[in-house]
């Protein structure tokens, strides 16, 4: 996370005079400069260079950071507000982590593996396929994965993903992270915007959506399912475990295409373990059996296949399957 010096008492960037100046001559510095004229020779000619400073057209912003002020909030996450920006002429999520709250629960690690998983997953964005389907009873069958004639692939979530990942690229299913930086008290995180609401708002307020007479439940559940198991196998292709699958983190784009966030929890892993790992994480409610249990042989991907088919479930249902077990 590199390191940016910004003003302790605001982030917002000001026009100054001496930003206009290349940074090299200030108020103070102009007005030494002159002192061999008259008084009213310096006067006359500041008032000239200010008439002529106005015609100017302003400088171009810095390259590093332009807020609104304070920035709008649009949302909370974990440990701190999200805010909307503006950087380089586009709207953004700023998600603000405070330094004394990742010190107090202890969150560095959180905080570093976000910040390398969506950096990683940037750098290595090729076409996967998903590994439950290349023996599934398409392939079986000779047919092409996603075909609308296929019956019983086309009512399944997994069919409708073959269907889906004919047109979205692996990653459009994951939220976008610009860049990272680090002020006198935050930790900040630059996340594409996304104008939507998440699942758990969707679960919350379904009877107020315009779904249309024929759309039940059951269709946009299946559509929002086949789009987070795609999620998933892009994370899984890539060793990837997610370990926090729930509504929260779900979230709808401008398009209406879902978008996995919070990648605290989410870690590599490695073969030298056996692609597995023992840290006792999650939420209450979606955590799989293996994690809560804490086996002494770990676990793997399938903890986010669990979480995945509570997901399903509370979708259709309205409530978590185990809520009261």
């Amino acid at each position: 996370i590199k390191q940016v010096n910004t003003p302790a008492s605001s982030t917002k960037v000001t026009n100054k005079r001496d930003q206009q100046k290349n940074g090299t001559k200030n108020f103070e510095q102009l007005m030494m400069a002159g002192s061999n004229m008259s008084p009213t020779k310096q006067v006359s000619e500041k008032t000239a260079e200010d008439k002529e400073e106005v015609k100017k057209p302003l400088p171009p912003p810095p390259k590093e950071f332009l807020y609104s002020d304070p920035g709008v909030k649009i949302g909370n996450g974990k440990f701190g507000p999200v805010n909307l920006i503006i950087q380089d002429g586009k709207l953004w999520a700023l998600k603000i982590v405070p330094k004394t709250t990742i010190d107090k629960t202890k969150r560095i690690e959180h905080v570093k593996n976000e910040k390398f998983i969506l950096k990683m997953l940037r750098r290595n964005s090729t076409r996967s396929e998903l590994p439950a389907l290349r023996s599934g009873a398409s392939q079986r069958n000779g047919t092409r994965a996603g075909r609308r004639d296929d019956a019983q692939d086309d009512s399944s979530v997994e069919g409708t993903s073959m269907s889906v990942r004919e047109n979205k690229e692996p990653l459009d299913f994951i939220m976008k992270l610009k860049e990272t930086f680090v002020d006198e008290e935050n930790v900040n995180f630059v996340f594409e915007y996304l104008p939507g609401q998440d699942l758990f708002w969707i679960l919350s307020n379904e009877h107020n959506l315009n779904l249309g007479k024929d759309r039940k439940r059951k269709d946009w559940v299946l559509f929002y399912g086949a789009e987070i198991l795609c999620a998933l196998d892009t994370l899984h292709s890539r060793h990837i475990i997610y370990r926090d699958m729930k509504p929260d983190n779900v979230m709808i784009d401008y398009d209406g295409h879902i978008k996995l966030i919070d990648f605290g929890f989410a870690k590599q892993l490695c073969e030298r373990n056996n692609f597995r790992t023992r840290t006792n994480c999650g939420t209450i409610g979606y955590t799989s059996p293996e994690i809560l249990l804490g086996l002494t042989q770990g676990y793997s991907f399938s903890v986010d296949i669990w979480s995945f088919g509570i997901l399903l479930a509370e979708l259709l249902s309205g409530s978590l399957p185990f809520e009261h077990k």
